[in-house]
Formats: structure tokens, C-alpha cells, sequence
């Protein structure tokens, strides 16, 4: 699962370097002569128009995601692993396996917003602190970790989608029986 965030992340950080560039209309001239001018042009850009919004926004979303945290795990608990349905279909599904594997979604959902609030507010961190540096390095590390943080983002999200799926579908079946 980390390796999907991690190529997703990746995959997004080369995406928006190539729409930097084709942006900044740094292809048509791209060579060594003027590719310090390049450089800093992407870190000019970076520093006036993405440093502080990167950091008051990836902090704000490691605040919000660490205050909803224990809610959303404690109400899908209730309301979906602790219903008799998932227990039914959890043990047609796992005959053999022993109570270990039960509460595994909800682990991994745990987990996963657990490393969204860390990775959020690293990004932050990273961006108010090193990310003062004139470095052009230093600027893409910046950028990657606010990638790497949104693909953990949009995993929690979609955990999230899937536990409420299996709630409403529980709850639907609850209501005709």
C-alpha cells in the first residue's frame, strides 16, 4: 500500500515539474547556459507563490485529520465491525482464520491516517523551515512531500469511502430485514 502512495506521489511530483517547465516556457530554451536562470525562476515562484500556502495548508490538514482521527475510528467501530453482519461475513470469508484478521480494516485505516497527520505536518515543517533555503534541491523535496502527503491523503480518503460503503450497505440491509 505505501508503494502505491510512493508511486503515486512520485508520478505527481514529475507531472507538475514538466508543467512547471512547459509553464514557465523553459522548454523551448532549456539548455546549461541558462539553466541557472531556470532554476531560479522555479525557485523565485515557489518562494512568492507556494511556500506559505503549502505550510498553512498542510498544517491546517494535519490538525483537522489528527482531530477527527479517534472520531472516525470510533464510529466505524460501532457501527461497522461491531455489527453481526460484518461478524457473518467475516467468518464465511474467514473459516480458517483465527479473530486476528477481524479488525484488520480498521487497523490499516488507522495506520493510514496515523501516516496522513505525520506526513501533513512534516510538509509543513519542511516548508517553513529548509524550505527558506534558495536551493533548488531543497525546493523539490519541499514539493515532493506535499505530493507524498497527498497520496497518503487520497488513500485515507478512499479507506474512508470504502467503510462508509460498508456501512450503508449494512444499514440497508438492516432496515428491509
Amino acid at each position: 500500500m505505501r508503494w502505491k502512495c510512493f508511486t503515486f506521489s512520485l508520478f505527481c511530483s514529475f507531472s507538475a515539474f514538466c508543467i512547471a517547465y512547459y509553464y514557465f516556457g523553459l522548454y523551448e530554451n532549456l539548455n546549461f547556459e541558462n539553466y541557472k536562470s531556470i532554476n531560479q525562476n522555479i525557485i523565485k515562484f515557489y518562494g512568492e507563490s507556494l511556500r506559505g500556502n503549502l505550510f498553512s495548508g498542510f498544517l491546517a490538514l494535519g490538525g483537522f485529520i489528527f482531530s477527527l482521527k479517534a472520531f472516525i475510528l470510533v464510529t466505524m467501530k460501532q457501527n461497522v465491525y461491531d455489527s453481526e453482519i460484518y461478524e457473518e461475513k467475516w467468518r464465511e470469508f474467514n473459516k480458517e482464520a483465527n479473530g486476528e484478521t477481524y479488525f484488520l480494516p480498521l487497523r490499516e485505516l488507522n495506520s493510514v491516517l496515523y501516516m496522513t497527520v505525520l506526513l501533513s505536518i512534516f510538509c509543513a515543517i519542511l516548508n517553513i523551515t529548509i524550505g527558506l533555503l534558495p536551493i533548488i534541491m531543497v525546493v523539490y523535496i519541499c514539493i515532493f512531500s506535499a505530493f507524498y502527503a497527498t497520496g497518503y491523503l487520497v488513500l485515507s480518503l478512499w479507506l474512508i469511502k470504502g467503510n462508509l460503503d460498508t456501512w450503508f450497505e449494512y444499514l440497508g440491509q438492516k432496515k428491509f430485514k
